[in-house]
């Protein structure tokens, strides 16, 4: 595949470019360390249906800056951009299938695993990288969230790479007076920042390194070039932070309604404060009378997230937890490497575990993943530690070891073997819209992921058109009637007949419903507006006084498409009985093909509700199946009582009028 192909030769490039001229040790080692990486990322990348996350990422992707700013706003998003801007180049190059998209997950998974390789090989030698890479290759939640579409292994490898581009210009003063290194790590500190905010931590705890390197080189040793280094640093700071807080700055002061400050004529976003900020998040776990049954909580999570992923169970997590942890204190007790003080992995490991429980409890949006960039310092601590209990005893380090491989093997095999959410799964929804869509549809919806969803697992010739509808925007519901003849509705967890779905109601007070049908969480609905004919007004009289009017329609078609009629009903008094419509395919020798039954107005006007008199004009729609055979067919309507289930005859004597006829070729 393409994709597979372009990751390849992008890791080959990179590979030496960080780690090792080829032919050298340490290059053949980081080569089998990434084709481990690589098996276990690429292994069933697409078994699993993309979900809400990875189709608003591809969503975004397909916008520019300045539109993904603003749709941001609309859908109520506030993540970095530069993933998705990765992402979007990518899918230039390699395609939108599922399998590509992930694809980039796997690269940058399997270049964190190679770069953590290489810190721990430069720090405390090479079996010390070794484990941490073999460790990294395995890790059950550096396997999962690199076959994610998601921003999680940039953030991993943005901050390795940003932790042993700090240490090669930290090595010695000076080291780097050029501005190449300089630059390097700004790329790689901007894309960790952009990935995900939360990487903010590691920049905080990394600017707290440079606070502890400062102290010994350039305080106690009285360095005179400082200001050289300071410049270049801040010169890293504002590169890496500026552009990603500005974004953060407007698109939350938009979705927070601050934006209305002028400074000198032009609107200046007003940043909300912190609290405002905790009050917009939609979802929390906080117990908030009980703080310390919610720090148990953020541990609980923290563990199976960071420690063996999201398919672990909590025993089998708690396992994992005891043996890294074990791992990581015999790690920091033996990590006395000058160039890399023990403060500093206590400030990586525990600054971002501190800040993150305090803004889980007092933040309403957290999850444990987003401080998924402290897992390499645990690994490489954990590496560090097993080669220390190593040369103290051997069944020791060989015992934890094979503890914590086997828990994440189990992790692994359950993750594999897991399908997903059922509810959740919408490659059916796909499937079925992949049948039914006719060039000129436009699809409606009012969550951006499911655009994003349907331009992955569709192809290329069957995009429709797509309308990002929010609830306040009613007049734009009429500009699609004059329009569009066929809408599609894609609704999640609602359907266009729950109460309070205005835009449904419409929708089927305008238009014919030709088919609704459930894919887990989500609503798959067809509307159709009337066929135009130039055909006279017909009448007839059916029993009970209710007459008909309507237009004959003389119609071509093929299998999966729809016809829509528009039917006039009166009567002269409130019918006592409730009556359904119905309408029938039929081919001459007289077998039903297709049929729709459905309230008048799609059962927003029931007959028991009409007033004397009043003309009731109702749009009937009827899909025309799949395997329909060619030839020419008759649509039959008429009502039936849904007590008796009788149907109403006409003066004539039938049960039912010939509304028109319709000519089937093949598609």
């Amino acid at each position: 595949m393409r994709s597979l192909w372009l990751a390849q030769r992008c890791l080959r490039r990179c590979y030496n470019f960080f780690v090792a001229q080829p032919g050298s040790s340490s290059y053949s080692r980081a080569i089998l360390l990434s084709l481990a990486a690589f098996v276990l990322r690429v292994v069933r990348l697409d078994y699993r249906a993309l979900w809400w996350d990875e189709g608003r990422n591809i969503f975004f992707a397909r916008l520019d800056w300045v539109s993904a700013a603003e749709m941001s706003v609309r859908s109520g998003d506030t993540n970095p951009p530069i993933y998705r801007l990765l992402l979007g180049m990518w899918m230039d190059l390699a395609g939108s299938s599922p399998f590509a998209v992930r694809v980039l997950s796997v690269f940058f998974g399997v270049l964190a695993v190679v770069l953590l390789y290489r810190l721990a090989y430069e720090l405390y030698g090479m079996r010390v990288g070794v484990v941490a890479g073999a460790l990294a290759a395995v890790a059950p939640p550096m396997v999962y969230y690199s076959q994610e579409a998601k921003g999680y292994p940039l953030v991993l490898l943005g901050t390795i790479c940003s932790a042993w581009l700090w240490l090669r210009l930290h090595r010695q003063f000076g080291f780097g007076r050029g501005a190449g290194g300089w630059v390097w790590f700004g790329v790689a500190t901007l894309l960790a920042v952009g990935a995900h905010y939360f990487a903010l931590l590691f920049l905080l705890a990394q600017n707290l390194w440079t606070v502890v390197w400062w102290r010994e080189n350039i305080v106690l040793r009285s360095r005179i070039d400082w200001w050289q280094h300071l410049a270049k640093w801040l010169g890293v700071q504002i590169f890496a932070l500026v552009p990603i807080l500005v974004y953060a700055w407007w698109s939350v002061a938009e979705l927070m309604g601050t934006t209305g400050q002028t400074f000198l004529g032009v609107s200046v976003p007003v940043l909300p404060g912190f609290h405002d900020v905790a009050r917009w998040g939609a979802t929390t776990t906080a117990e908030w009378s009980n703080p310390a049954v919610h720090t148990l909580q953020f541990l609980h999570a923290v563990g199976i997230e960071i420690a063996a992923g999201p398919a672990a169970t909590s025993v089998v997590a708690a396992g994992a937890g005891l043996v890294l942890v074990v791992l990581i204190v015999a790690g920091w007790r033996d990590c006395a490497a000058s160039r890399f003080p023990r403060l500093n992995w206590v400030l990586w490991l525990g600054a971002p575990l501190l800040l993150g429980a305090y803004f889980s409890l007092r933040f309403t949006y957290f999850f444990a993943r987003f401080l998924i960039f402290i897992l390499p310092c645990a690994l490489l601590l954990a590496a560090v530690g097993t080669e220390s209990l190593w040369r103290r005893s051997r069944a020791v380090a060989l015992s934890l070891g094979l503890l914590l491989f086997g828990t994440w093997a189990s992790v692994l095999a359950s993750h594999y073997g897991e399908p997903g959410d059922p509810a959740e799964d919408l490659r059916g929804l796909a499937q079925r819209f992949s049948q039914l869509q006719r060039r000129g549809d436009l699809a409606v919806h009012s969550y951006d992921w499911i655009q994003g969803y349907l331009h992955s697992y569709l192809p290329a010739t069957a995009e429709p058109d797509y309308l990002f509808f929010s609830g306040a925007e009613r007049r734009v519901l009429d500009e699609v009637s004059r329009s569009y003849s066929r809408v599609w509705f894609l609704d999640y967890k609602t359907t266009p007949f729950a109460v309070g779905n205005w835009a449904g109601e419409w929708m089927r007070k305008h238009y014919g419903l030709a088919v609704s049908e459930s894919f887990g969480n989500a609503q798959l609905t067809l509307f159709a507006r009337p066929l135009e004919t130039n055909t006279p007004d017909r009448n007839t009289q059916f029993a009970k006084k209710i007459g008909l009017r309507w237009r004959a329609i003389e119609a071509e078609a093929i299998p999966g498409d729809v016809l829509a009629v528009e039917l006039v009903w009166r009567a002269p008094s409130v019918p006592v009985d409730a009556y359904q419509v119905f309408l029938h395919l039929l081919d001459d020798g007289g077998r039903l093909w297709a049929g729709r039954d459905s309230g008048p107005v799609n059962n927003l006007r029931p007959t028991v509700s009409w007033h004397s008199g009043e003309s009731v004009r109702s749009a009937h729609a009827l899909l025309l199946p799949l395997d329909l055979p060619g030839g020419e067919y008759r649509l039959h309507g008429g009502m039936y009582s849904l007590e008796s289930g009788a149907r109403l005859l006409t003066t004539g004597g039938g049960d039912s009028v010939l509304l028109g006829r319709v000519l089937v070729s093949s598609p």
